[in-house]
């Protein structure tokens, strides 16, 4: 979402370390950028975060309307690395994470097959809370959309799509897919090359509320189906509110042939392979809405965090280390605390 006010947005930094310290704008306020911009904020160095969308999280977000609220995103995350566990740990205390205990399961052609047991967890109310907790205390400008990012001598000057400017900074973090970050990066560099070979496939995800219950024995499933690759009762996860809401999660390949969709017709049609899917006699909604997410998941190898630290810019995200919540979190984590050191260094030696 771009800004829709002509006049410039008002950045007053939280974390201004002073006029000696280095000053880093993080783009993309998703889990990754984030996880940067604390890292960033942790070694010293003074951060600005600019995010287009109405609130920090990305795709680690939940929707609201009126009564209805859905994980139209991730749906949960797992923890395997001990400093994504300690980052995550008072949340967790405070009672904004906790575990999902639902029953998850594979489902072909009407059949349930058990899965290996995985823990795993959600934000309580909504997935966007996970990110509303790492988000507080940092210095976050919402619904701009940065359009430029132009090179001077020893820092960069950034530039929204509405033509105001946004700062002068030492260092860059591209916290976005690769599609996107290719659009700011300049042409010079090794980082543009890189970005370039990269992509990320779509995600029609649909959106469901019922009147009772549906009769199904789980409340999550990876689908062997043509369209559906993902369905959960959202409805089942902790601090949720009375109801039955479902949140279907199209193939890659369903979703790429069907870009030019408008929401009502993926609709309709991910709604009737939802019943195919789950053998269920079918009945009418009481909310149904379509959401596509263009750019939903990386479409390539993972590449790593990228890096040119000539030109002091990086780059990072869940596609950086294969697409989940916690993937994002260890990429922007890396690049924050790399991009500190370096800046460190820089300042030691002037």
């Amino acid at each position: 979402m771009t800004a829709t006010s002509e006049a410039p947005p008002t950045i007053t930094p939280a974390h201004d370390l002073g006029a000696s310290a280095p000053r880093v704008a993080v783009i993309g306020a998703g889990i990754a950028g984030l996880s940067a911009a604390r890292a960033l904020v942790d070694g010293g160095v003074s951060v600005q975060v600019f995010d287009r969308g109405q609130r920090p999280g990305g795709r680690c977000s939940t929707r609201r309307d009126g009564h209805h609220a859905f994980d139209h995103g991730a749906q949960y995350f797992t923890v395997r690395d001990a400093r994504f566990a300690a980052a995550l740990e008072p949340a967790c205390r405070e009672g904004r994470v906790a575990a999902w205990h639902g029953t998850v399961v594979a489902l072909a052609r009407g059949r349930t097959q058990a899965i290996p047991a995985t823990s795993r967890y959600v934000g309580v109310t909504g997935m966007g809370d996970l990110a509303e907790r790492l988000a507080e205390g940092l210095p976050i400008v919402s619904q701009v959309t940065v359009a430029a990012a132009l090179p001077g001598p020893r820092d960069w000057q950034l530039v929204a799509t509405t033509g105001a400017e946004l700062g002068r900074y030492n260092a860059l973090v591209l916290a976005m897919p690769p599609e996107q970050a290719l659009r700011v990066v300049p042409r010079r560099g090794t980082l543009r090359q890189r970005l370039a070979g990269l992509a990320s496939a779509p995600c029609w995800a649909l959106l469901l509320g019922f009147e009772g219950r549906l009769p199904l024995p789980f409340d999550g499933a990876f689908v062997d189906d043509p369209a559906i690759g993902w369905m959960a009762r959202d409805s089942a996860k902790p601090g949720r509110p009375a109801g039955e809401r479902w949140v279907l999660h199209a193939t890659p390949a369903w979703s790429a042939a069907r870009l030019h969709y408008t929401p009502e017709r993926a609709a309709v049609e991910l709604l009737a392979a939802f019943w195919r899917a789950t053998a269920l006699t079918p009945r009418a909604p009481r909310y149904r809405r379509a959401h596509r997410w263009a750019l939903a998941r990386p479409d390539a190898a993972p590449p790593g965090e990228l890096f040119d630290d000539r030109l002091a810019v990086a780059a990072c995200g869940d596609w950086c280390r294969g697409g989940r919540v916690e993937g994002a979190w260890l990429s922007g984590e890396a690049v924050g605390t790399h991009l500190a050191a370096r800046l460190a260094r820089t300042c030691a030696h002037r």
